[in-house]
């Protein structure tokens, strides 16, 4: 996804990601989409802009605490991003578990 909404064609670029995103489970996706869909004739690629931005920006604070999270537990890893990688496909394995014994 680009950060340049100037067409109504790059607002429907925008509503195909955030519709591919919703199918995965994004919740944040299916609100963003839902604020997109229900927004003025005229204003659509405003509101794109602001969808696309909003996107980007809770990319980069969860790029962030990962990387925050990661550091508090001491690089198990390395100090790479393969070893953050891996660390985090570890945590979320460990997680799918957890929440699959609750259920």
């Amino acid at each position: 996804m680009s950060w340049e909404i100037e067409t109504l064609d790059d607002v429907e670029d925008v509503r195909r990601w955030l519709s591919a995103q919703v199918r995965q489970g994004n919740a944040l996706a299916r609100r963003l989409l839902r604020a997109l869909d229900n927004v003025a004739p005229g204003a659509e690629i405003a509101t794109a802009r602001l969808v696309v931005a909003t996107v980007f920006k809770v990319a980069a604070e969860a790029e962030t605490t990962l990387r925050e999270r990661y550091r508090a537990a001491g690089e198990p890893y390395g100090a790479d991003d393969e070893g953050l990688r891996r660390w985090d496909a570890e945590q979320q394995e460990a997680e799918r578990r957890r929440r699959s014994q609750l259920n």
